[in-house]
């Protein structure tokens, strides 16, 4: 059974843009997830075939009309913080975390598929970057304990690593990283497969990765953090 209803945070973002591009949520109905009214009425003026719900109000349209959901997070909580806000930085979480429970509560025992991107930068990353690190691995665990609530929700995640436009001869580090038109492509594969599934994307992800299993074996061998 596909998809019938496809719901988008954050589709103002490079990712979210590049999901929309994509032939596959072409054919679903769209629910945009705007932040701002300025950012409502350029979505819906982007994508007149799109419901635009405001994330501070979500009028929901009617979900159970739909056989399944697909919830593709591409842009969740607070976002490269500079500072530590810590009000608004709750607040925004807070919101919407109360979004995607509202869309689980307004699905009536259809299969809803939540998938949540989640970079890999943000756990890897050194001391000045703990914070943000800190929000991504609390939301992990948000995300998990709320759509393990619902029978009929499974939840995918995917961590990619840097992500890039396309991919340059003249910029070798682009070779590394993941273009967001392939990220979108891995993440509707997985949304389509209707299973939840853990990925880590991209080769410096996997640099990144194994760079961090490296310093935490010195700092278990040397006793220094």
């Amino acid at each position: 059974m596909d998809t019938d209803l496809l719901v988008i945070l954050g589709p103002r973002t490079s990712l979210g843009q590049a999901v929309l591009a994509n032939g596959w949520a072409k054919t679903k109905q769209l629910l945009l997830i705007a932040r701002t009214i300025e950012e409502q009425d350029s979505l819906s003026s982007l994508y007149p075939r799109a419901t635009v719900a405001l994330a501070s109000v979500a009028q929901w349209p009617e979900l159970k009309k739909y056989s399944s959901v697909a919830v593709c997070c591409c842009a969740l909580g607070i976002i490269h913080p500079k500072e530590p806000e810590w009000e608004n930085d709750i607040a925004a979480t807070s919101r919407d975390l109360r979004i995607i429970e509202q869309v689980l509560e307004s699905c009536d025992g259809q299969s809803v598929d939540v998938l949540f991107v989640s970079s890999v930068v943000a756990v890897t990353s050194k001391r000045s970057g703990r914070y943000y690190a800190g929000w991504k691995r609390l939301l992990e665990g948000a995300m998990a304990g709320l759509v393990g609530r619902y029978p009929n929700a499974k939840l995918s995640a995917v961590n990619p690593g840097r992500l890039t436009e396309r991919r340059l001869v003249s910029s070798p580090q682009t070779w590394l990283q993941t273009p967001y038109d392939t990220l979108a492509g891995i993440m509707i594969r997985i949304m389509e497969s209707k299973r939840a599934t853990q990925r880590v994307i991209g080769i410096d992800s996997r640099l990144l990765l194994l760079a961090r299993a490296v310093r935490l074996t010195f700092s278990a061998l040397t006793a220094r953090v």
